[in-house]
């Protein structure tokens, strides 16, 4: 069997196709080609032949003919049956008319084997091989079903699966340049603007819910290599999740009529830029969906924040209190070890004081850690209760973090606090107990000292 005939037996067929002189119904074994002229017949006869494939001819009369010299113009219409080569477990399609039907009536097969393949590729669920190509095993990528979301009035045109229609790859590389990518391709972007519709009325009007609704008219869409591939990233991002298809689908169709007004030079239809817009809109509003962003949400969120700018205002004002403590222990602490040199006042008084402003300082300092530690469980408590919805980073960033800083000034705050009160006792003890502080009755006046009394 040559493969330069065969593929040449397809082009002529599709030219005559094109040219109106011929009818095409390829089968899964059979490739018919009706309505032939005489010349017509005896082209595709001979290539057949040099093809080395089994052919069988019919006249008008439903006779057969033998050969190609029986061919004469008086027995036309013809109508010529080549077997195609088994190629299995491919299925195998000689003429671009008979993969454009097939496409339409979604027939079955994962791997299609096109004579005319240029380059090769793939869909989520099919592959386009090449005529020597070997193929091992192809991956399906399952997808969610558009019939469960698009409502149709009348026969139904959008596919069950759509496996076939999403190209496999994530750029837009496309193989413009082979007619089998390009039959594929065409359906394709008529399949994916239906699919990503609210419904389809019963003259093949296409309705997008909105607000504002939109209705596109069912018109002819010619093969756009933009359009395509926004048609085709959108596709993937609505129907690639089952249990998400319905709230993206939802999303896309509200956001493509606002998308199609943004651009006056559209003329209200939907193009590339408007699907690309609608795609990134739909994107972002999802997302949002996802992190739970709602407006209860957004409110417990507030809430939060003004809880925890409370708590370090309050932590602020425990480290404000706790150094004007300090101070004040230290200015009163200065007093008692001056009175201690100056004045007759007992050494176990002004060390029972020193003691006195030393356990006022650790109170302040106990109660500041007891009120903090409060407050920390207690927001346990919060986070399992009331803020479910923030993820751990979150609510480490919003809330453990500032806390965490806040109470660092504390802690050093009290670190210093303590030592200055150790230093303050330790000093007032030192003065109390030294030998060269001043004993009571060594300021007193003797006799000897008042001029005019004697002993």
């Amino acid at each position: 069997m040559t493969t330069s005939f065969l593929k040449e037996l397809g082009a002529r067929i599709d030219l005559l196709v094109e040219a109106g002189d011929a009818l095409v119904n390829e089968g899964p074994e059979w490739a018919v080609v009706s309505a032939l002229s005489a010349g017509a017949l005896t082209d595709v006869w001979a290539l057949a032949n040099a093809a080395g494939i089994e052919t069988d001819v019919e006249d008008a009369s439903e006779s057969s003919v033998g050969s190609i010299r029986d061919v004469a113009a008086e027995l036309e219409p013809f109508r010529a049956s080549f077997r195609k080569p088994n190629l299995e477990p491919a299925k195998v399609l000689l003429t671009l008319s008979g993969l454009g039907d097939w496409l339409a009536a979604d027939e079955g097969g994962v791997v299609w084997k096109h004579v005319q393949t240029v380059r090769p590729f793939s869909t989520r669920g099919r592959r386009f091989a090449a005529w020597g190509e070997a193929i091992a095993q192809v991956a399906v990528e399952a997808t969610a079903s558009p019939r469960d979301l698009v409502r149709e009035a009348g026969a139904p045109t959008v596919p069950w699966r759509l496996e076939p229609w999403i190209f496999s790859a994530l750029s837009a590389d496309y193989p413009m340049e082979d007619r089998v990518f390009t039959t594929w391709a065409t359906q394709a972007q008529a399949v994916a603007l239906r699919c990503l519709a609210s419904e389809r009325l019963a003259d093949g009007t296409l309705v997008y819910a909105g607000p504002p609704r939109l209705k596109q008219a069912l018109v002819a869409v010619q093969l756009d290599r933009d359009i395509l591939g926004q048609s085709q990233r959108a596709l993937r991002w609505v129907y690639e999740n089952e249990k998400e298809a319905e709230a993206r689908h939802g999303l896309f169709v509200a956001e493509i009529p606002r998308a199609v007004g943004s651009f006056a030079s559209n003329g209200g239809r939907i193009d590339a830029r408007a699907l690309g817009t609608a795609l990134e809109g739909a994107k972002i509003a999802y997302q949002l969906s996802l992190s739970d962003v709602s407006r209860d949400a957004l409110r417990g969120i507030a809430d939060l924040r003004k809880a925890v700018s409370e708590e370090i205002g309050k932590v602020a004002d425990t480290t404000r209190q706790l150094a004007a403590a300090v101070t004040g222990s230290l200015f009163f602490g200065l007093g008692l070890v001056a009175a201690r040199l100056t004045t007759q006042v007992p050494a176990l008084l002004l060390i029972t004081l020193s003691l006195v402003l030393a356990a006022y300082v650790v109170a302040v300092i106990f109660a500041s850690i007891h009120f903090m530690k409060l407050q920390s469980d207690l927001r346990e408590d919060w986070k399992d209760r009331f803020y479910r919805f923030l993820g751990e980073a979150d609510y480490e960033t919003m809330v453990t973090i500032p806390m965490e800083r806040a109470k660092f000034g504390f802690d050093v705050s009290a670190m210093i606090s303590v030592g200055v009160s150790i230093l303050l006792v330790i000093v007032v003890v030192f003065f109390s107990v030294s030998p060269s502080s001043p004993d009571v009755g060594d300021d007193l006046p003797t006799a000897d000292s008042v001029p005019g009394i004697s002993q």
